[in-house]
């Protein structure tokens, strides 16, 4: 049975939330409770994150995110959250919304986080490195995509195996239909500390020119283990539009 061992709801605070990143400030979320003025706040019993173009860097990038504590290799577990994009978007160019990072040892050579979603085109976009982990490599592939619904909140799961030796898994669902599955691959690197969740807009792929860019978040989770598709997504997974797998 899946434990949950992460809930971040946004709805007052943003104390216990394991880091903040904006606008040239990282700290814990009990030392800002309140969050970052203008980047990271709460507003209406939601969490709104605004990146601006000028902003100051933040952990050596252009972002507003929160963190979570680092995840456990080889692990099950299960990330959810939801998120709303409000109209108008005006930028075709990548934006990152969502992902999971790898925890470097020191000395490792590029590599792409395990895991990102970002918003591209109007499409919600996945996106995995070019090779497997635990091989490193800089580059990207989008690996599936989805019409996005402005102003309209998506409810979203993220179902990870995360193994270095080839046997792990990756599946994403929004609104419960299954978008993309992967398995038999590797998922994680093998680095000393497992890889975290990171929840906010970053300019990951340093496109610039965007000007202000804002998205909501709400109701984060991330449950450790195994678990019933209808109890983790509300429900049985929903008849899909196009499932779209990668090697």
């Amino acid at each position: 049975m899946a434990t949950k061992i992460v809930d971040y709801p946004f709805s007052s605070t943003f104390a216990g939330i394991n880091s903040l990143q904006a606008n040239g400030t990282v700290n814990t979320g009990n030392n800002l409770p309140n969050g970052i003025s203008g980047r990271i706040e709460i507003e209406n019993g939601v969490m709104k994150s605004t990146l601006d173009q000028n902003d100051a860097l933040s952990a050596g990038g252009h972002r507003s995110e929160i963190t979570s504590p680092p995840q456990t290799v080889p692990g099950e577990y299960w990330y959810k959250w939801s998120l709303m994009i409000p109209a108008p978007w005006n930028y075709d160019k990548n934006m990152v919304l969502m992902q999971i990072h790898d925890t470097p040892d020191g000395g490792d050579g590029a590599r792409f986080p395990n895991f990102a979603l970002g918003i591209e085109s109007g499409f919600l976009a996945a996106y995995v490195g070019d090779v497997d982990p635990p091989t490193e490599g800089g580059d990207t592939r989008r690996i599936a995509r989805k019409h996005v619904s402005f102003d309209t909140w998506h409810n979203l799961c993220l179902h990870t195996l995360w193994r270095t030796d080839g046997f792990g898994m990756l599946e994403l669902f929004i609104d419960r239909e299954p978008i993309f599955r992967r398995t038999n691959v590797g998922t994680a690197y093998d680095d000393a500390i497992g890889p975290y969740f990171k929840l906010g807009v970053y300019d990951f792929f340093s496109n610039g020119d965007y000007g202000t860019k804002t998205a909501y978040y709400k109701d984060a989770q991330i449950w450790s283990g195994s678990g019933s598709y209808e109890t983790l997504l509300g429900g049985p997974p929903a008849a899909k539009e196009r499932l779209v797998s990668a090697g």
